[in-house]
C-alpha cells in the first residue's frame, strides 16, 4: 500500500509540473490555452496520460486501503515533489 500511496504521489507531482512547463512557452498567445493547442501539443498530453494513468492506480489501490490513508499519503508525497 505504501508503495502504491509513493507510485501514485511521485507521479502527480512530477507530471503536474511538466504539463505546467509543457504550456508555460505558449502563454503569450492568447490560444495557448484552448483545447486545440492541448491537443496539439504531445509534450502536455503524454504528461496528461501519465497523471491520468496515476489517478486510475489511485482508484484501483483504494481496494487495497482506506479512503483517509491512501489520500493522506499520496497528498502528502505529493507536497513533498511539487515543492
Amino acid at each position: 500500500m505504501l508503495l502504491l500511496c509513493a507510485a501514485v504521489g511521485l507521479v502527480w507531482g512530477v507530471t503536474n509540473a511538466l504539463m505546467k512547463a509543457s504550456t508555460a512557452a505558449d502563454t503569450s498567445d492568447s490560444k495557448a490555452w484552448s483545447l486545440g493547442a492541448l491537443l496539439r501539443n504531445w509534450k502536455y498530453l503524454t504528461a496528461l496520460a501519465a497523471n491520468q494513468s496515476a489517478s486510475l492506480l489511485f482508484l484501483w489501490s483504494l481496494a487495497e486501503a482506506t479512503l483517509l490513508a491512501m489520500a493522506l499519503m499520496s497528498a502528502g508525497i505529493y507536497l513533498c515533489v511539487t515543492s
